[in-house]
């Protein structure tokens, strides 16, 4: 059996994907498979991938309709043979030793440890580091200083990790393919929710490229899949929170995590390529606002300090339906009104 099964999900990527597989091939643990899941690319990508593939018979090239990344990701988890999986973006690229760091000497079981490494980031040929993660093991009983000593919730992308194929085969796990926003971290908590140990490392191989045509951090979409990734989100920090010891100070990052995957959610219903009409606005606006819910808010809106949180946070606690959405609207209105402006002066 393969030791590692690698996928790369790619997209329109040709400008990218030859480096990021020549970094891949050329790595000094040579025990693995490359996954290539070609997602309906409309450029070269597809050639350049089945060329590659040609001369590397751990290469398979698998071509799919386009269905986003998480489908393609969750493609290359049910066509990986390896013990462990390991996750590369088609536009970052990792140096000669990356899989093998991975490896502590000494060890031969990994069958119940999660191994997370630190990243470069990359803008503009610019590379910085992206934090200093300690060298250390947190078995179960030492989660609570992890989250909020790292916080690892940063951490929730794919990439830079080693998981066991196993775990994931056994659970069934997959990327949520309705949710587009923090899928990865979904994904890492379900996992976690199976091992005993989390491993980190300060060793940082991996370098994350930032640029203009791939980056989707400033994206935003509609309420149902916005709203999905905060209830899936609270419903695995509550399990995590029923298996492991939580202190005070954990608890409330969970907290401040779910405010601001609920104000994404709320956000949505009044953002341009999302609105709500009035009368759906109303109806979600009165079956989420709970107590549970406010008080996510309420951590979130204290944390930031800005009145742009606070008011609509406490016309949202005070459970003022109306008052909160004319106010919402309003603020809305007025920063698409601003950016205009801004983009006529320009």
């Amino acid at each position: 059996m393969t030791t590692v099964s690698i996928i790369v999900p790619i997209y329109n990527s040709s400008q990218y994907v030859p480096k990021c597989i020549k970094s891949i091939i050329n790595q000094t643990y040579t025990d693995f498979e490359l996954i290539l899941i070609n997602d309906g690319s409309t450029d070269q990508s597809g050639e350049i991938c089945d060329e590659i593939a040609k001369r590397d018979n751990r290469i398979r090239v698998i071509h799919t309709l386009n269905g986003g990344v998480s489908t393609a990701r969750n493609k290359g988890i049910e066509n990986a043979t390896g013990e462990y999986l390991c996750f590369i973006d088609s536009d970052d690229w990792i140096e000669p030793d990356f899989l093998e760091s991975f490896f502590y000497k000494g060890d031969t079981d990994y069958c119940d440890i999660f191994v997370i490494q630190d990243f470069l980031k990359e803008v503009n040929g610019q590379v910085n580091p992206n934090c200093n993660f300690p060298n250390n093991t947190f078995p179960k009983s030492l989660y609570s200083s992890l989250f909020t000593g790292t916080r690892l919730f940063r951490f929730g992308h794919p990439f830079a990790k080693l998981y066991n194929n196993n775990i994931i085969q056994e659970h069934k796990l997959r990327f949520d393919e309705n949710i587009h926003f923090s899928e990865d971290l979904v994904f890492m908590l379900e996992y976690i929710l199976h091992i005993n140990t989390i491993r980190t490392t300060s060793t940082a191989k991996y370098h994350y490229v930032i640029n203009n045509t791939t980056s989707l951090a400033n994206s935003y979409n509609s309420f149902e899949s916005e709203f999905q990734c905060f209830n899936k989100t609270k419903n695995l920090l509550s399990k995590i929170e029923n298996t492991v010891t939580v202190n005070a100070e954990t608890k409330q990052y969970f907290e401040y995590t779910l405010g601001h995957f609920l104000l994404r959610s709320v956000q949505s219903i009044y953002r341009r390529k999302t609105k709500k009409k009035y009368a759906e606005r109303i109806e979600i606006l009165s079956t989420i606002m709970t107590e549970d819910n406010a008080k996510f808010l309420s951590t979130y809106a204290h944390k930031n300090s800005q009145w742009i949180y606070i008011i609509p946070t406490y016309l949202f606690k005070k459970k003022k339906i109306l008052s909160f959405d004319i106010f919402s609207n309003l603020t809305f209105r007025a920063r698409y009104s601003l950016a205009t402006i801004w983009n006529m002066l320009k």
